[in-house]
């Protein structure tokens, strides 16, 4: 009689416990998250950085990613991916636990076929924005940049040696600063057209962004100029220009 008792404890302990262990702790695990990326006012995403080189033929890695931001308004499970462009996507799935702005990292998956600069939709519920990814042929892609100020003034501006009207320009003396925001790493060249009889370029041969973020570049002049006065400059970035002004003596 006593062992039939403490079989029927142990038994309904066994019950309590398994029932303990099954019961939530109040969150549900399956509920999705809702809410939204965040976009700019011509729909791209909105602060999102690039990680990593995309180079044509070679496969992503972990090092591969986006950082897309975006607002959620109910917490929960979400599941946020791009389509594939040119031979390659990029897709993450988690829990976002905190509402309001959130940081969501995408991985990507697949291998470039071709090089460019292509553009992703990143999707979150129904909501969408667009991202820029640039592929190179060589061993690093183009980097993807903003020109500061743009479409005005070139922000960071600063002009470097003397210019004067029929006085040579050296490039090592004569030189503009401007700012430019990375969001891609990567090669970058520019050479601006030639006004007043000076050109204005980062040099011969590709250099390259290895950081993110806002940064200056250096614009070295070479020419003699033919006239006294201001003259304006555009620089342009494969989306953005900005303009600076060198007055001649």
């Amino acid at each position: 009689m006593k062992m039939n008792v403490l079989k029927t404890m142990v038994l309904a302990l066994c019950i309590a416990m398994f029932w303990s262990c099954s019961k939530d702790d109040g969150i549900d695990v399956n509920t999705l998250s809702s809410g939204n990326v965040l976009t700019d006012s011509l729909g791209g995403c909105l602060q999102y950085k690039v990680h990593g080189l995309y180079v044509v033929d070679t496969v992503l890695t972990e090092n591969n990613y986006i950082d897309v931001a975006v607002n959620v308004r109910n917490t929960g499970n979400y599941s946020i991916s791009t389509n594939t462009v040119n031979g390659f996507s990029f897709k993450d799935t988690g829990r976002l636990g905190y509402p309001g702005g959130n940081t969501v990292r995408l991985y990507g998956s697949g291998k470039p076929l071709a090089n460019g600069i292509y553009p992703f939709k990143v999707k979150y519920g129904s909501s969408l924005c667009t991202a820029e990814i640039s592929v190179g042929n060589g061993s690093s892609g183009a980097a993807i940049y903003s020109l500061g100020g743009s479409p005005n003034n070139c922000s960071g501006f600063n002009a470097n040696g003397t210019w004067k009207a029929g006085q040579i320009i050296l490039a090592g003396v004569n030189n503009v600063v401007v700012n430019v925001n990375v969001t891609a790493v990567g090669t970058y060249q520019i050479s601006l057209p030639a006004v007043n009889g000076v050109v204005f370029t980062t040099g011969s041969a590709p250099l390259s962004f290895t950081t993110l973020g806002v940064q200056s570049i250096t614009l070295y002049a070479s020419g003699t100029p033919v006239n006294s006065g201001a003259f304006n400059y555009v620089v342009n970035s494969p989306s953005t220009n900005c303009t600076f002004s060198i007055n001649y003596l």
